[in-house]
């Protein structure tokens, strides 16, 4: 299962750096991981670096809100289920934040489809 959700996103990236939507005419160099799971941000990461991408980790929302702010990267995968801040609050909070807009975030979720 692991394999093949690695396949996928090597699959995903493997086109290489792309150019930065809405922006200039520059390459997506970094991409920070927001995930809580050790393990899935481990495999993300490592991904990410086996892919030439410089990568930055945060363990929770609250850090991973904080290192966007700081480090300003040009993605941002962003796990949704999370303790202290989840996936939606960390959004909501860098769209208030105009140094924050040109960021790419992609939202992660383990989660499956709901029975509803």
């Amino acid at each position: 299962m692991w394999s093949n959700r690695k396949l996928a996103w090597e699959s995903f990236l493997s086109a290489g750096p792309r150019p930065r939507a809405g922006l200039d005419e520059g390459n997506v160099t970094t991409i920070l991981v927001v995930e809580d799971d050790q393990d899935i941000r481990i495999l993300l990461s490592e991904t990410v670096l086996d892919l030439g991408y410089d990568v930055l980790e945060a363990a929770n929302g609250e850090i991973g809100f904080r290192r966007a702010l700081e480090e300003h990267p040009d993605v941002i995968l962003l796990d949704v289920m999370m303790p202290v801040m989840d996936g939606f609050e960390v959004l909501i909070n860098l769209k208030e934040h105009a140094e924050a807009q040109p960021m790419l975030v992609i939202m992660v979720s383990a989660r499956g489809r709901s029975r509803i």
